[in-house]
């Protein structure tokens, strides 16, 4: 168990003594020297390392979910305001989903109603059986294989191409029908209308729209024409008549439905984008640019979780500054705020790319330093404060009152198999900052 909850007395190391654990390094090879931990830490596989936040908030891994999403958003993670392309692609993927969806839907339609045209044709037309019969029977394998091609669709590009084809043979299948029917057989129709119509069940562009209207109503007139034996009729005028206004009705709706899909998808769009940032800001401390005291209970939590369930060391640092008081006092807030920002710098250059720095309020800071035992963290813990220094020295200078403030560090580490509550683990290190305060400035409490 960890030292708070067994009641042993906080280590410190007093202000300018050298740590134990470092007797026998030097001090320019503390920097150099990584905390000892498994071996997804060494340099050599950087590339491989996890990432601290790959759990969901159950402690599992995002692998075993079905899409985890880890509810925590990456650090400074890249801004997607003004994004078009990332807009376009998105666009690009919801409709190729569309279109696979409604293809399917078209294809499963033709499938059912071709059947019944074609008894219906055949019982109108007995000599003509044949024929029609295996022009049918030619539609239903084109409907079939369109809908079996749907769903291996790659691009919008391809499932154009794919359904403007499709709708070309069945216009001149349809029109087959018609020209087979006779001059004795006017009331017969290929189903022209139904063609025309099922344009709004597709994700089409007004001009692709526009051309399969074209092909419609060009083989209907002439398949009638033909039917006809070449000479018009009121009867083939008003029906040629009544598929052009279908066909401009249906042009127009489908240039509506085009128009509110996209708007539809602009706004959705611009939703998750704004969620997403507010989700972002929702984490981050406004002074500083980095992370907050939420983002740091949901990052502990997870750790936790993690360490109990892989049975592996988790530290977590607590640290203050001292002197910070005074720069506030003889230079103002503004100076004080300046002191915050190279401080969260130096916290940053001190820690491992898996490790989360937050700020905890005021200027007190936090950091969680997963897979790593006592003696690591306090390496950790000695380069913070040397990087604070060297840090404000060279902003401030020397001489400044800036410079004379200096970092207390307050360890906790829970080891294999303990178990620890993420709250009782801050108020461990808490605790510790507090030895560290009462033994003197610059100094380390474990």
């Amino acid at each position: 168990m960890a030292d708070t909850l067994s009641g042993h007395e906080p280590l410190l190391v007093a202000p300018g003594a050298a740590s134990p654990l470092l007797a026998d390094v030097d001090k320019g090879d503390v920097a150099a020297k990584e905390p000892a931990h498994s071996t997804s830490y060494d340099k050599g596989k950087q590339k491989d390392r996890w990432h601290p936040h790959a759990l969901g908030d159950n402690g599992t891994d995002e692998a075993e979910t079905a899409g985890g999403d880890a509810n925590l958003p990456i650090p400074f993670a890249t801004e997607h305001a003004g994004d078009n392309e990332a807009r376009e692609r998105g666009y690009h993927e919801e409709v190729l989903a569309l279109f696979r969806e409604r293809l399917r839907l078209a294809s499963t339609l033709g499938m059912v109603f071709l059947p019944v045209f074609a008894l219906f044709f055949c019982y109108q037309m007995p000599r003509q059986m044949v024929p029609i019969g295996a022009t049918y029977a030619a539609l239903f394998v084109v409907c079939a294989l369109v809908h079996r091609a749907a769903r291996r669709l790659q691009t919008v590009a391809i499932a154009r191409v794919v359904a403007l084809s499709a709708y070309a043979v069945i216009c001149a299948g349809s029109s087959a029908v018609i020209s087979l029917a006779g001059p004795h057989n006017p009331l017969i129709l290929g189903g022209h209308n139904h063609i025309i119509l099922s344009l709004l069940l597709l994700p089409f562009a007004l001009l692709e729209c526009a051309l399969v209207g074209l092909a419609v109503n060009l083989s209907f007139a002439w398949a009638g024409w033909w039917n006809l034996g070449l000479q018009p009729s009121a009867f083939y005028l008003s029906h040629l008549f009544v598929l052009l206004t279908t066909t401009f009705f249906v042009l127009s709706i489908a240039h509506m439905q085009a128009i509110l899909r996209r708007r539809a998808f602009d706004a959705t769009f611009d939703l998750k984008r704004s969620a997403t940032k507010l989700q972002t800001l929702s984490f981050r401390d406004p002074l500083t640019g980095g992370f907050n005291r939420r983002y740091l209970d949901k990052t502990l939590a997870i750790e936790v979780a993690r360490a109990i369930r892989f049975a592996r060391p988790l530290s977590v640092m607590m640290f203050d500054l001292d002197n910070f008081k005074s720069v506030n006092d003889t230079r103002g807030h503004a100076a004080g705020d300046e002191v915050l920002r190279e401080i969260w710098q130096a916290g940053q250059s001190a820690i491992r790319e898996v490790d989360t720095l937050a700020r905890y309020g005021g200027d007190e800071f936090s950091i969680v330093l997963p897979e790593t035992d006592e003696a690591s963290a306090r390496i950790i813990a000695e380069r913070l404060q040397e990087a604070a220094r060297y840090r404000l020295h060279q902003r401030f200078g020397a001489a400044s009152p800036e410079a004379a403030v200096t970092v207390s560090v307050g360890l906790l580490t829970v080891r294999p198999h303990e178990m620890i509550h993420p709250d009782k683990l801050l108020d461990g290190a808490d605790e510790r900052l507090y030895a560290a305060k009462r033994c003197g400035k610059n100094s380390i409490a474990v």
